[in-house]
């Protein structure tokens, strides 16, 4: 959520024109408004394939309205012609390396993202199935948490993610 706060600030200040001459702002709105109308205008009112297509359809409009008021001139618009229509990125400015640093992070986020998937598995499932409940074991000096917890079993078996999921969503224990 954060990734799309921080764009729409960075959109609504293109849009605005923030930054540019006097001048130049008009037209920056007025080629902002245009693709932002044409793409809501699609997805709430067409049907089919323009509702399907309304961002391409929205760009295309865009472009169209900036170059005919002069938003994107001849120049600009001949670099995007002389650039390729598929090719691969360079890696020319970058090199291959390893920081050992960074170990810690990508752990600590991948341990995120299995919790975080443990807790969409569940809440589907709790959706899904009225009669779900999660599975339980008994208390020990191995699983001191409280014995309903989705760790309980996992406590038992290998620490891995799908031992996590497993527990978390009670799937051995599924009717389907």
């Amino acid at each position: 959520m954060l990734i799309g706060v921080n764009l729409g600030s960075l959109a609504f200040r293109n849009l605005l024109g923030i930054g540019l001459p006097q001048s130049d702002q008009l037209p920056h709105f007025i080629v902002a408004a245009v693709t932002l109308g044409t793409m809501v205008g699609l997805s709430v009112w067409s049907r089919g394939t323009l509702r399907l297509f309304c961002a391409l359809v929205g760009m295309i409009a865009g472009y169209a309205v900036a170059t005919l008021s002069g938003v994107l001139t001849a120049a600009e618009l001949q670099t995007v012609r002389a650039a390729p229509l598929v090719s691969a990125p360079g890696f020319a400015a970058h090199g291959w390396s390893w920081d050992a640093s960074l170990a810690i992070a990508f752990g600590v986020a991948a341990l995120a993202n299995c919790v975080r998937t443990i807790g969409d598995v569940t809440i589907c499932q709790k959706i899904n199935d009225a009669d779900w409940v999660r599975r339980t074991c008994a208390r020990s000096a191995v699983a001191p948490w409280r014995a309903d917890s989705p760790m309980c079993s996992a406590a038992f078996s290998a620490a891995t993610a799908s031992a996590l999921t497993r527990a978390a969503s009670g799937w051995p224990r599924r009717r389907v």
